[in-house]
């Protein structure tokens, strides 16, 4: 994908292809088929970073010509370039190891605080009941079942 031969990136939408294509700076031509695909061929061509081939009218399928035009399009013709410029500019974001190393190293801290915090809070309330138990069974020496029942 980084080559620079590689001009756009024909995909069936699905979440990996549409970052790896960016990743690269990849203008993206979208040919949905399942589930997520359509709304993430629907974001390819809102967001100008490339186009969803357009389907027979009649039947819902894909014709050759409609395939053929829209890479022409894409990679080709003067209507394409704010798409490829577009990619381009995606690739910044979509492309930044840092950027993206910097989200996990921040969930994992987040984890770890959480965690500490969860384990501290679990260890308090474990206090607080030990600590009510023991005044509660310290209270009910001396008295009968009966009485203690009476008195709850």
């Amino acid at each position: 994908m980084s080559h620079d031969s590689v001009g756009a990136i024909l995909t069936h939408c699905g979440w990996s292809s549409f970052i790896e294509g960016l990743t690269f700076g990849h203008p993206l031509i979208a040919l949905p088929f399942l589930v997520d695909q359509g709304l993430n061929a629907r974001i390819i061509a809102d967001k100008q970073i490339g186009i969803e081939i357009p389907k027979n009218d009649e039947d819902g399928s894909y014709t050759k010509n409609s395939v053929s035009d829209s890479v022409k399009l894409l990679m080709v013709e003067n209507e394409g370039k704010k798409f490829r410029d577009k990619a381009k500019e995606m690739s910044a974001i979509f492309g930044d190891r840092e950027l993206h190393g910097g989200y996990i190293d921040n969930f994992i801290n987040f984890l770890e605080n959480h965690m500490i915090m969860s384990n501290a809070a679990t260890i308090k309330s474990m206090k607080q009941r030990s600590q009510m138990a023991t005044t509660r069974s310290s209270s009910i020496k001396g008295t009968t079942v009966l009485e203690t029942i009476q008195k709850e």
